[in-house]
């Protein structure tokens, strides 16, 4: 062979992809946010897993005065129940926004019942994973602001409030079974009713994007007593559901 061919081939050779060349499925995994144990997004953007595992959505937040008008938030010691500090502007942010693979910012919070809205992205990773369990999930409820929670007649410290809480249920699956997977991924305190579950994660650590940097849980729920339904929350899950 030619010498010059020989150097050709030699070149290419080198230039060939070796084995352990990343193709960059390494960085595309280092992509994946943690969105639980206090590693949610810090700043102005509220990040949530998307439509893809590697391709989160990050949506702005804003502050906004949330000590008057519809966004009065009852006064607690217990730091799990401080008043957000940023929300989510439901008249700039898409309603059909992927917050997971199967479920949409319309499902957790609705603009007729406030403009803006907290919805914690370790809330929409347990729901999609309970999603995964059971197959499709209705959400008859997810956030409300303090004075739509008062106008439907939910209870004064409901953790709907808090971005935290959905009434759920399955289309093939029985309500038992969605109190299981809620459980299994995490909840905090679980409800079941004649036509739902209430499941919401009051212990986990707040998000500081929405909540700011807050002392960590004291193990103390002073406030329990509040967190049962009342009977007329039967109406909230039926006027939600119907969107009226």
């Amino acid at each position: 062979m030619h010498p010059l061919n020989i150097l050709i081939l030699a070149v290419l050779a080198g230039c060939a992809t070796p084995q352990s060349f990343d193709t960059g499925s390494e960085q595309a995994r280092a992509r994946i946010p943690v969105f639980s144990d206090a590693n949610e997004n810090i700043g102005d953007e509220a990040c949530y897993p998307g439509f893809s595992d590697f391709d989160p959505v990050c949506v702005p937040i804003e502050p906004i005065e949330s000590d008057r008008g519809d966004y009065h938030y009852p006064a607690e010691e217990d730091p799990q129940y401080t008043a957000p500090l940023a929300y989510l502007d439901l008249r700039t942010v898409r309603q059909d926004t992927s917050l997971s693979h199967h479920l949409k910012l319309s499902e957790f919070a609705k603009p007729h019942q406030g403009r803006w809205a907290v919805v914690q992205p370790h809330l929409v990773e347990a729901v999609q994973a309970i999603r995964d369990q059971l197959g499709p999930v209705v959400i008859g409820s997810g956030y409300r602001s303090p004075a739509y929670n008062k106008r439907v007649g939910g209870v004064r410290l409901s953790r709907h409030q808090y971005g935290d809480a959905v009434d759920i249920y399955a289309m093939d699956a029985s309500l038992d079974e969605v109190q299981r997977a809620c459980r299994s991924e995490g909840a905090s305190f679980v409800e079941v009713y004649s036509s739902h579950v209430h499941c919401d994660w009051r212990d986990q650590t707040l998000d500081d994007g929405f909540f700011g940097v807050a002392d960590p849980h004291d193990g103390s729920n002073t406030a329990d007593h509040e967190h049962t339904m009342h009977e007329h929350e039967y109406d909230t899950w039926d006027a939600e559901t119907l969107a009226l």
